[in-house]
């Protein structure tokens, strides 16, 4: 038994290059998020005689293909994936027989984005419980956006 265990090799890791990849991603999604709900948000404003369903409208909101991606850039790989989308009326207005007007939605947008490290010098010897096995590193960032129009 060894009283005084050592490390025989130091690793070093590359965590802040991952985190820095995941800041630039969340500007990204930020800036696509933005203009692509604005966009869905306008599109919805009309003059109706029913509220328009709203698990309809969370559907369009996860089509938008720019927000659910795969993609490599430089050494590494984003995913991108809906954790949950939800709509809401914030407010409206209705007149006796009228059409609805004024209506106000309230979109919020919950995405994780895994950023995985594809560089050979950055696999690393894992214990899964069974064997060692190895294995790049992974970040997985959550976020969160809400929208009102």
């Amino acid at each position: 038994m060894e009283k005084d265990p050592s490390l025989d090799k130091t690793i070093p890791i590359d965590c802040y290059g991952m985190y820095q990849k995941g800041k630039e991603v969340n500007t990204e999604i930020k800036n696509t998020l933005e203009s692509s709900i604005k966009e869905k948000i306008d599109s919805w404003h009309d003059t109706s005689k029913t509220l328009p369903n709203l698990d309809s409208l969370k559907a369009e909101i996860e089509a938008i293909p720019e927000l659910v991606f795969e993609k490599t850039e430089g050494s590494y790989t984003i995913k991108s994936e809906f954790t949950e989308a939800s709509v809401e009326f914030e407010g409206y207005e209705k007149s006796g027989d009228e059409p609805y007007k004024n209506i106000k939605y309230k979109v919020t947008v919950k995405l994780k984005v895994t950023v995985k490290d594809n560089r050979d010098e950055q696999v690393f010897p894992i214990y899964d419980g069974e064997e060692i096995i190895f294995s790049s590193l992974s970040a997985v960032f959550l976020f969160e956006e809400s929208y009102t129009g």
